[in-house]
């Protein structure tokens, strides 16, 4: 597979019905368990989502790839498109989580959405991938 069907099989599994299912139903059975514990109504959890890797919005990364020297097969660029599409992976499982957890504010279950707090701090906020910028975030 390539990044392109990658991108697009994550998106059909995050996008069927069969997953938002499991998902209310994983949720409801932590709901419940976890009241069923000495807890019971006082019972809290705290989901944390996804940052989005990349600024999407800017173009200095176009040529830019972070495929390992030593592994085989083509590069794929860092361009704008698969930028986005990729941070579209982390928004996508986001929106699902954030949907199936609504239901449950009355239950203790609280969506923690993290993601502005990377803004500044993505891959292609500056020239990437440079192990010497502590600005980025992740795995730097």
């Amino acid at each position: 597979m390539n990044c392109e069907e990658v991108i697009q099989s994550g998106h059909a599994i995050i996008n069927s019905q069969q997953f938002k299912d499991d998902l209310n139903g994983f949720v409801k059975a932590v709901v419940d368990k976890g009241r069923a514990t000495t807890i019971g109504e006082r019972f809290k959890v705290f989901v944390v989502g996804y940052a989005q890797f990349f600024n999407q919005e800017t173009t200095q990364c176009n040529d830019v790839d972070l495929k390992p020297r030593w592994t085989p097969g083509t590069a794929q660029k860092l361009t704008v498109e698969r930028r986005t599409a990729m941070n579209g992976l982390a928004l996508a499982p986001n929106k699902a989580l954030s949907d199936a957890l609504d239901g449950f504010k009355d239950k203790g279950i609280y969506w923690v959405d993290y993601d502005q707090a990377f803004e500044g701090h993505r891959f292609c906020d500056r020239r990437e991938p440079n192990p010497d910028v502590p600005e980025t975030y992740f795995f730097n």
